[in-house]
């Protein structure tokens, strides 16, 4: 090989220069200028048109779980167009619209990626540790790469790309139609899980704090929306209408012990979102008594990406989001409305440029 097999790839990202403290300065979104390996023979090149923020980005900018390094470049709901692919690709080619989520690689011969569940792979990848999506390019390993249908469009597509994905998988996995599920944090995630689990053929309550988007939850889907302590009371009061499972979404901790309270006997609550506290404090009590479950998930894979994609084009799925520009000022802008808590309901970052690529 010659030495231009090795050249690296120089590309701009957007990110934090170094560790968030009390400083504002540390706080500023900057570009952050990245060096790509060499295209793997197994990789693809995609040039990020669309990104979408999600909490994990807010919690991983900040360090809030201790495994950030800097500078950072996070975001990975990315939508682009493949500029390159390497020479063992040949199901995809240049100029495809594509899909890229969170994992960016795996194994491919352990037992979980045998079993489709190369999320719990021990050498699963992640496009941030790759240095992220809010940047002009990536190079990701072709399985995790995907054509998206023609009917979802590009700032529709990139929140499915984790979002989609979260909420899809545990619907999937833990409820049934006709079950009633009920939904809490109905944000970025949450407001998926509501047209999701409709779609599955469940009676869906979905509990907010906000009474500003009860008309948005039943237009998304929801039966019955649930937004003062009067409406949970009589929810709860109400046996008929107790819940076969509960979604919490919410990238805060909640007062878990509360919801299990509208569970049936042997329901299930299901942990989607993920905040920031490492430790969460829920009573053993009630799982004991009335045999309740406890699930956790976390993201999906290869084949429930896909299967999520064809399924959100099918049903006419689109996610809520509102654009900003694919520049500093438009990351900056998005943490800001993100931490107010006023996204509706997931923000997405559109280029209106060609990224500089240096060193193809």
């Amino acid at each position: 090989m010659s030495d231009d097999d090795f050249e690296l790839i120089t590309t701009t990202g957007l990110g934090y220069v170094e560790k968030p403290t009390e400083d504002a300065s540390t706080r500023v979104v900057r570009e952050v200028e990245l060096m790509r390996m060499p295209l793997a023979p197994n990789e693809v090149q995609v040039e990020v048109t669309h990104c979408g923020l999600c909490a994990s980005d807010a919690h991983m900018l900040a360090d809030d779980w201790g495994q950030s390094f800097y500078p950072l470049v996070a975001g990975h709901e990315a939508v682009g167009v493949i500029r390159k692919r390497g020479s063992e690709v040949n199901d995809l080619q240049v100029g495809d619209r594509v899909g890229v989520g969170f994992n960016a690689g795996s194994c491919g011969s352990c037992g979980q990626c045998a079993r489709g569940h190369e999320q719990l792979c021990a050498d699963v990848q992640s496009v941030v540790g790759m240095g992220g999506c809010f940047s002009g390019l990536v190079h990701v390993s072709r399985r995790f790469v995907y054509r998206l249908p023609e009917a979802l469009e590009s700032s529709a597509a990139a929140p499915l790309m984790c979002a989609g994905l979260t909420a899809f998988t545990p619907l999937r996995a833990h409820c049934r139609a006709g079950e009633r599920v009920g939904v809490v944090g109905v944000g970025g995630v949450g407001h998926l899980v509501v047209m999701m689990a409709r779609a599955f053929g469940c009676h869906v309550t979905a509990f907010t704090r906000h009474e500003s988007k009860r008309d948005d939850l039943s237009k998304l889907g929801a039966h019955r929306v649930v937004a003062t302590d009067a409406e949970f009371e009589a929810l709860r009061n109400d046996t008929a209408a107790s819940l076969d499972a509960l979604l919490v979404c919410s990238s805060a901790a909640v007062d878990y012990d509360r919801y299990l309270s509208t569970l049936r006997a042997g329901g299930r609550m299901i942990l989607v979102g993920m905040p920031s506290a490492e430790k969460l404090t829920i009573s053993l009590l009630p799982f004991m008594q009335r045999q309740l479950q406890l699930h956790s998930t976390v993201m999906g894979g290869c084949v429930d990406c896909r299967e999520m994609l064809d399924f959100c084009a099918l049903h006419n799925i689109r996610p809520l989001v509102q654009e900003l520009p694919f520049t500093a000022a438009g990351l900056e802008e998005a943490l800001a409305t993100m931490h107010a808590g006023k996204a509706r309901y997931r923000i997405v970052l559109v280029r209106n440029d060609t990224p500089v690529v240096e060193g193809e």
